[in-house]
C-alpha cells in the first residue's frame, strides 16, 4: 500500500510539473523569445553582412548564418505557430515574401506595367486629321511674308512653308520648299528660284510663293519670300441636290450624303463621304456647314443649301463641287 501511494505521487507531480513547464511557455517571456527567434530569422533570409540589427537581433557574421538558420527553423516549427501572436506572425510573413523576390523579378513587372500603361495610352490617342481649308482667298495681299529659315517656316492658316535646303545651278540661287499640314505631313515640295514666284496647289487652293532673296549657306540657309493665296478660277465640275443616303458624282468620284448635323442650332452642317464610283470610301465624315467649303484633293465641295427635316426623305443639302480650270 504504501510502494502504490508513493507511485501515485510521483505521477501526481510530473504532471503539476508539465502543466508548470507549459504555462511558462504562455508568459511574455516565452513570446520574447520566439520573437527574438522569427528576427534571427528575418536577419538569415534577408543575407545581412557585417553586423546590422534587424528586430533587435544583430545580424550575425556569415559564417554563423548557417547555424542561426537551425536554431531559428527548430525554434518556429515547435513554436511560433501557436504562441507567436498573429500580428507578429504576419509581419513575418511579409517581409519573408519581400525577401524572398529577386530584384531582377520586380524590375521585369514594372516595366510589363509601364508597356501595359503605354499601349492602353496609345490606343486612346486620336489620329490626327488635317484641316486645308485655306484661311482666306484674298490675293490682293500676302497671308504670310518674311524670312523662311530651317527651323522657321511660313505659317499661312493651317499650312506651313518650311525651308527644306537652298542651292544654285547655273548661277541662279533657288530655295527648296516643303507645303507641311498640321499634321506634320509634307502635302509637297517644290523647289523656286530667287527672284521669281511659285504657285503650289493645295486641296483646290492656289498658294503663290514669291521667293525675293535667296541666302545660300550650309550651316544657315534662307530665303526672303511672301506667300499670297488665290481661291479664283474654279470651274464647276457638278451639282445639285440631293438627300441622306444619295450621292452625286464629280469626275473618278462621288459625294455621298451620310447625315445631318443640327446639334447647334441656326448653324446646321452636311456629313458627307468621298467615295469610288465602287462605293468605296476615300474620305469618311466630312463636315460641311452650310455657306461653307471644304476641299479634298483639287476639289472644293460647298454646302449651298441644307434643309434638316424631321423625316428621312426631307434630309437634304445642294452642293457645288469645283475645281481649278485649266489654262
Amino acid at each position: 500500500m504504501e510502494l502504490r501511494k508513493t507511485k501515485d505521487e510521483k505521477v501526481k507531480e510530473k504532471g503539476e510539473k508539465g502543466k508548470e513547464e507549459k504555462d511558462e511557455k504562455k508568459k511574455p517571456g516565452f513570446v520574447a523569445k520566439a520573437v527574438l527567434a522569427a528576427g534571427l530569422m528575418l536577419a538569415v533570409v534577408a543575407g545581412c553582412e557585417d553586423r546590422t540589427t534587424i528586430n533587435n537581433y544583430n545580424c550575425p557574421d556569415s559564417g554563423t548564418q548557417d547555424a542561426a538558420a537551425e536554431v531559428e527553423q527548430d525554434a518556429v516549427d515547435e513554436e511560433m505557430e501557436s504562441d507567436i501572436p498573429e500580428e507578429v506572425a504576419d509581419a513575418v510573413e511579409d517581409v519573408e515574401m519581400e525577401a524572398d523576390v529577386p530584384e531582377e523579378v520586380t524590375d521585369a513587372v514594372d516595366d510589363e506595367i509601364v508597356e501595359i500603361v503605354e499601349e492602353d495610352i496609345n490606343e486612346e490617342e486620336v489620329e490626327c486629321v488635317a484641316d486645308l481649308t485655306p484661311v482666306t482667298c484674298d490675293s490682293s495681299e500676302p497671308v504670310a511674308e518674311g524670312v523662311m529659315t530651317l527651323y522657321e517656316p511660313l505659317v499661312a492658316g493651317n499650312i506651313s512653308f518650311e525651308l527644306y535646303d537652298t542651292e544654285e545651278h547655273g548661277g541662279i540661287a533657288s530655295a527648296i520648299i516643303d507645303v507641311v499640314d498640321e499634321c506634320d505631313n509634307v502635302l509637297t515640295r517644290d523647289k523656286a528660284f530667287e527672284g521669281s514666284t511659285k504657285e503650289m496647289t493645295v486641296e483646290g487652293a492656289t498658294y503663290m510663293v514669291t521667293v525675293d532673296t535667296v541666302h545660300l549657306s550650309d550651316d544657315n540657309p534662307w530665303a526672303d519670300a511672301s506667300v499670297t493665296i488665290s481661291c479664283d478660277n474654279m470651274c464647276e465640275v457638278a451639282s445639285g441636290v440631293i438627300r441622306q443616303g444619295e450621292s452625286l458624282v464629280f469626275d473618278l468620284y462621288r459625294l455621298h450624303l451620310e447625315d445631318l448635323d443640327v446639334t447647334i442650332p441656326g448653324e446646321p452642317a452636311a456629313s458627307v463621304n468621298i467615295e469610288n464610283l465602287d462605293a468605296t470610301v476615300v474620305y469618311d465624315m466630312l463636315r460641311i456647314p452650310k455657306g461653307e467649303h471644304r476641299y479634298f484633293d483639287v476639289y472644293r465641295i460647298r454646302a449651298d443649301e441644307i434643309t434638316a427635316g424631321y423625316t428621312f426623305g426631307s434630309k437634304w443639302a445642294q452642293f457645288t463641287i469645283s475645281t481649278r480650270c485649266e489654262d
